[in-house]
């Protein structure tokens, strides 16, 4: 049996806690985290300070429609400051330190956990009330404090997957808390942790070799991780949101934090947290994806007249039938998924009821039957947008529309519908079922715009499963794109122990692997498509989105459009706007760092299905653009060439071809016929160019590469790429071939490649095989 390397003990006033890689240090009377000692590296922290504060009690109010995207909290108190610590004790077996903290009428209990061969320290926090009838948790803080990161001006931020640079300055990053973690008109923090972002953060000292990574990743509740900087002073804190209502005695178990002192370069740190990281929590990818997954090309479509502002509608296919006669278009186009949306202008993105197959998405189920049948004749699979978020009714519309969203606008035209083919009461499924609902304090039903299902309730849970299996054995759908799976990310005050407030807040990660196992019993090639971005939906779902990316297209493309643009932009800093945005000095190559690192943070396997225009870019604002107003034509054609040519899927939105038929059907029959494109592996720094705004990257299989290349400037230009020595296997000739044009490339001493491409042009340097 192996010795334990993991030790405990004490230090004058001290508890020291450590491995012989690592230590911490606690004050012995406060309990304070005072110093993280790295073996070679020293202490890594400044004071002896309080670092846990729970907030608790207060009340829920509601400014407008009884919405939480309009609620606030009050008189909550936050504890922390004056925590009295009663016990500290060592579990050698566990290997793990607890502390136990008291104030009022809360006890905290306070984990670290140590590895002994692994770089790595595990934090989470239990939460007790002790006092009468019940009190209430609403969120926690964990913090690391007063960072040793002096001078400033010697460390980077690292922050894979978030819209930030990679290698930000960290003398660069604001004095206060940043990012911002909350939207203002929205329920989920667009950095929540993992559901939309990965969730580590370094400070990465690149002289010395060595990166403080900070990793919030949690299956069971969302997290956010800042930094919080005053001058040189910086700590990182990590917001959890757990919530619970607990009689005397009861407690919750809340949040994790990693943390983990990685001594060696940022490459290596990032492949320990890929391949270690994701083997020691136990988390995977979903091991049975079809194989068509991994090039797929997604035609995005809905039934109906899509509705904006000042009278302009959007309606490729009017009615089913009109869907019907466009198959072979589509398929000449180069797709073989069709995503259908719910019918526009209603029920929009709510549920009206799921087995109204013909108001849901404008079909009769024989009109499905009917229309999966050719489109299987044709290759092309059939996926529908299932909705999960929940239901509206005319009861539930407020008199006026709310002035957020998409509200001025969707307001009335959602309530004509409503009072046209809707529910002019109550909806059914509020009225047969309540406990489906998430409730507030006083057990009232609560909303974003639609009365908001409770993910976790395996009622609702049991019936969704057999709406999908409904859909796939009597439709013929070859599976789902699950839409918005943590719109609804805030308590449940309804449910009762052992559930807690929190506990639907990622519910829907076990309900997508549970419908998984359902719908692949019924037929084995069928997908989860889900709109979320973390890694969270890696392990219950055969591909995801790549709203993550959807900055880059700023950073890199200046805008043209005389309407402005509604798209995502980098992390701002508050007064001055995006860190980056186009022509300040974000360059191609950093892009192609990016999306390496990103991909490094979530475990392999990650299948991104890229886009450029969805029906959420295109309605964002209100504006009905398309990419090609945006960045104008020939700029968007770059942007999709790149796209496209990356690892995994590719979609576009009906509409945004129109116009560019051609362009579109000859890139998406090279995403379909070059072999290295459609499933090849990627490196973004195999292949670099003398110039910093062409985008290069290396596609390869066993036998087949190619080399993707993009001038992301609007002027011609003349480089020279340095090809990689781990293409020198390949059997190739001493030429390329360009997929796009059908030019031959000569290469120069085996090794160089010289080429010139017009503004925003392009070129896919494949295999000429003689």
């Amino acid at each position: 049996m192996e010795k334990s390397l993991i030790y405990c003990k004490t230090q004058g006033s001290n508890i020291i806690f450590g491995n012989g890689k690592i230590e911490l240090v606690f004050d012995g009377s406060t309990g304070n985290l005072r110093e993280l000692v790295h073996r070679d590296k020293g202490n890594l922290l400044g004071e002896n300070v309080p670092s846990v504060f729970v907030t608790v009690n207060g009340r829920i109010r509601f400014t407008e429609w009884h919405s939480m995207a309009k609620a606030v909290l009050e008189n909550a108190k936050i504890i922390g400051d004056n925590l009295h610590l009663k016990n500290l004790y060592y579990s050698p077996g566990q290997n793990t330190l607890m502390e136990l903290f008291e104030q009022d009428s809360w006890e905290i209990e306070q984990y670290f956990k140590l590895y002994q061969s692994e770089p790595m320290i595990k934090r989470h926090l239990v939460i007790r009330y002790t006092g009468e009838d019940h009190g209430i948790v609403r969120s926690a803080i964990i913090k690391i404090p007063y960072v040793r990161a002096t001078p400033l001006s010697e460390y980077m931020l690292e922050a894979p997957g978030y819209p930030l640079p990679p290698r930000f300055p960290l003398d660069g990053v604001p004095e206060e808390s940043w990012p911002e973690i909350w939207r203002k008109d929205l329920t989920f923090s667009p950095y929540s942790i993992p559901d939309h972002v990965p969730g580590l953060l370094a400070i990465h000292n690149i002289k010395d070799d060595f990166s403080l990574c900070v990793s919030a990743f949690d299956p069971i509740e969302p997290s956010c991780l800042q930094l919080d900087r005053k001058g040189e002073h910086l700590d990182i804190l990590q917001t959890i949101r757990c919530s619970a209502r607990l009689s005397k005695g009861e407690s919750v178990i809340c949040g994790t934090q990693y943390i983990i002192p990685f001594a060696g370069s940022w490459k290596k740190a990032l492949n320990w947290y890929q391949h270690q990281f994701y083997e020691i929590l136990g988390f995977k990818k979903l091991q049975n994806i079809p194989p068509y997954v991994r090039g797929i090309r997604i035609y995005e479509v809905h039934i109906g007249k899509k509705v904006f502002p000042g009278g302009y509608s959007h309606s490729p296919f009017p009615t089913f039938s009109e869907l019907e006669k466009g198959l072979d278009r589509i398929k000449d186009l180069g797709f073989n998924v069709i995503q259908i949306m719910p019918k526009e202008p209603f029920p929009w993105y709510t549920v009206y009821d799921y087995l109204d197959v013909k108001t849901q998405y404008g079909g009769t189920p024989e009109e499905f039957r009917r229309f999966c049948h050719r489109a299987h004749q044709l290759g092309i699979r059939v996926i529908l947008d299932l909705v999960v978020h929940g239901v509206i009714d005319l009861d539930g519309l407020p008199k006026e529309p709310p002035h957020w969203m998409w509200w001025d606008y969707m307001f009335p035209i959602l309530a004509e519908n409503i009072e046209r083919i809707g529910f002019v009461g109550t909806h059914p499924y509020l009225l047969s079922h309540p406990e489906w609902f998430c409730k507030d304090e006083d057990g009232q039903v609560v909303k974003t715009y639609t009365y908001s299902f409770d993910y976790g309730n395996t009622s609702w849970q049991d019936f969704l499963i057999e709406v999908c299996r409904y859909y796939i054995r009597e439709l013929d759908v070859d599976g789902f794109r699950v839409d918005a799976p943590t719109w609804n990310s805030f308590p449940n005050w309804g449910v009762k122990s052992p559930r807690h407030a929190s506990d639907n807040m990622l519910a829907m990660h076990k309900l997508l692997s549970r419908i998984e196992d359902a719908i692949k019993a019924i037929k084995s090639d069928a997908i989860i498509y889900c709109e979320s971005t973390g890694p969270l939906w890696v392990s219950c779902s055969d591909c995801c989105y790549n709203y993550d990316e959807n900055w880059l297209l700023h950073a890199l493309i200046p805008i043209v459009s005389s309407r402005g643009y509604a798209g995502q932009k980098a992390l701002e800093i508050p007064g001055k706007g995006p860190v980056v945005e186009a022509g300040r000095g974000f360059e191609a190559h950093q892009a192609a760092i990016w999306l390496d690192e990103r991909n490094s943070v979530f475990p392999q396997g990650l299948v991104k299905v890229h886009h450029i225009d969805s029906h959420d870019t295109h309605e964002w604002g209100g504006l009905a653009m398309f990419s090609r107003e945006a960045f104008g034509r020939e700029a968007s054609h770059a942007l999709f060439v790149l796209m496209a040519c990356l690892d995994g899927g590719v979609m576009v939105y009906t509409g945004a071809e129109f116009g560019d038929e051609d362009f579109y059907k000859k890139i998406l029959s090279l995403k379909r016929d070059v072999k290295a494109i459609a499933e090849g592996d990627i490196s973004y720094t195999a292949v670099t160019c003398s110039d910093p705004m062409v985008f290069t990257c290396l596609r390869a299989t066993e036998t087949e590469f190619a080399i993707p290349v993009i001038n992301l400037q609007n002027k011609r230009t003349t480089f020279t790429l340095q090809l990689s020595k781990a293409i020198k296997h390949f059997d190739y000739s001493a030429t390329l071939k360009d997929a796009w044009s059908g030019n031959l490339i000569p290469i120069i001493d085996g090794e160089h490649v010289e080429l010139t491409l017009e503004p925003y042009g392009f070129a896919i340097l494949c295999v000429h095989r003689i």
